[in-house]
């Protein structure tokens, strides 16, 4: 339902490896989504899973394609991602159509988580940034 697209350069003093910029990816996934790796072949990173709540259950899920250009000491990353309801939004889209209430409550909960996914990968492309790019 929703897309996103993210880039950034990055320019460093020493050589970058795809495979290390793979593994930072997965690594800072880890922490704030519960995913899988659906591709992961040459310079294409491909994931689809749930950025957790601390309060209520996600309803939103996504997948996000992460592509990874290097040149020598520059790199360029670009997310191409959608996000959309899963199936606890339908289990509350379906109970709600005979209560209301629970209708109410999912889709409110899937306006507030719907641009978690975005602003997760917003927040993995700044810490390779931090990471790997040059002060």
């Amino acid at each position: 339902m929703a897309h996103f697209e993210l880039g950034k350069k990055i320019k460093v003093e020493k050589e970058l490896n795809i495979e290390e910029i793979k593994s930072f990816i997965k690594k800072r996934l880890s922490k704030p989504c519960s995913y899988k790796v659906v591709a992961d072949s040459g310079n294409t990173l491909t994931i689809k899973g749930a950025v957790k709540e601390n309060l209520f259950t996600p309803v939103t899920k996504f997948r996000a394609s992460f592509n990874i250009k290097v040149e020598g000491n520059k790199a360029r990353i670009n997310i191409n991602g959608d996000s959309s309801p899963n199936w606890v939004f339908w289990i509350f889209f379906l109970v709600g159509l005979f209560t209301g209430i629970f209708l109410l409550i999912g889709v409110i909960l899937f306006l507030i988580q719907q641009n978690k996914p975005k602003e997760t990968c917003r927040g993995i492309i700044d810490a390779i940034d931090t990471e790997f790019g040059s002060i």
